[in-house]
């Protein structure tokens, strides 16, 4: 049974948006014209069943064409357990960055963020004293839309090439 109208059409809308598309990235990816998923969007028109066909087809594809090694930060700014609060907070605010891996013996044990530094008030306090938050680690050939949803649950990923670090992704690579 076909889901109706209009749920298929908040589907088609929700999923673009989600893939980060424009209504044009669609239209193209469907080979219809721009104007059409614009009026189907709007519910101005009725568009013929080979196009809608075309167009929830397209939306459900994934965009595997680009990769983490294309989005990451390639110089690693890490800070040390051993290293202070005042001291992360400056390095924060030197690269505008709001958080940071923690890198210990040449290993990323996992990441601290502003918010965290926010509630110590002694900046002398070391950096191991805080809870860090998990750092996952993906291969730099890891699809777009894979990271995209890592992204959603995690403040970061550390991207590897041969097992060994290139740099480090966050949402804000995206942008």
């Amino acid at each position: 049974m076909l889901p109706k109208y209009e749920t298929l059409v908040e589907e088609i809308k929700t999923k673009r948006r989600e893939n980060g598309w424009s209504q044009k990235t669609l239209a193209r990816r469907a080979g219809v014209s721009k104007s059409l998923v614009g009026k189907l969007e709007r519910k101005d028109n009725i568009p013929n069943y080979k196009n809608v066909r075309a167009i929830y087809r397209a939306v459900q594809e994934r965009d595997n064409t680009k990769h983490a090694e294309q989005f990451v930060t390639k110089n690693i700014v890490s800070v040390e357990p051993d290293q202070t609060i005042k001291e992360a907070a400056d390095m924060m605010n030197d690269n505008d960055f709001s958080q940071l891996p923690v890198e210990y013996q040449g290993n990323y044990k996992g990441l601290i963020t502003s918010q965290d530094i926010g509630v110590i008030e002694n900046r002398e306090t070391k950096v191991s004293k805080l809870t860090y938050h998990s750092l996952p680690i993906i291969p730099h050939d890891t699809p777009k839309d894979d990271f995209k949803l890592l992204l959603n649950t995690h403040k970061a990923a550390l991207v590897t090439k041969n097992n060994k670090p290139i740099g480090i992704i966050t949402s804000a690579n995206l942008l």
